[in-house]
């Protein structure tokens, strides 16, 4: 097992989406799951309440280093949803986008679409490519919850 390199989440994104957008999305993970305030042993990390150190070699934030295997499963669950949205909102892919943040997202997709809005460029399409599909969305579950029979909350 020695010399086996552990892949790091989102590799196979990286030649599609960019090594900018790769580092912004790991980052911006690790912030929406408020590791480096709880869990980084970075003072500065943890006083600013977000990742300030990489790791040049794998370009991984310093928390993930410092994460159970359960804090690790799911950053790397969120991370793998949020460079599939971040690649159809850049790329302006309206299918994908819609069956991600509709379909396949159910609980999660606020959190995802919080994480790659930030983790865009700034000024970059994909921001309004995300606005369109919140906006579809909200109009789906303003449907259903017409269709919810009265005095029910659906919980």
């Amino acid at each position: 097992m020695a010399g086996i390199a552990r892949k790091r989440p989102g590799q196979e994104w990286e030649e599609r989406i960019g090594q900018y957008g790769m580092i912004m999305l790991r980052l911006r993970t690790a912030e929406m799951l408020a590791f480096p305030a709880m869990v980084c042993g970075m003072r500065a990390c943890r006083r600013a309440r977000w990742c300030q150190r990489v790791f040049v070699d794998d370009q991984m934030p310093v928390c993930c280093g410092m994460l159970t295997d359960e804090q690790r499963q799911a950053y790397d669950t969120f991370l793998v949803a949020a460079a599939q949205v971040y690649e159809a909102a850049h790329r302006g892919e309206y299918g994908i986008l819609y069956r991600l943040v509709i379909d396949r997202l159910k609980d999660d997709f606020r959190a995802v679409t919080d994480i790659v809005r930030n983790a865009l460029p700034p000024g970059d399409n994909g921001h309004a490519h995300l606005d369109a599909a919140l906006r579809a969305r909200a109009r789906i579950d303003a449907a259903a919850a017409l269709k919810r029979p009265a005095g029910r909350t659906g919980a």
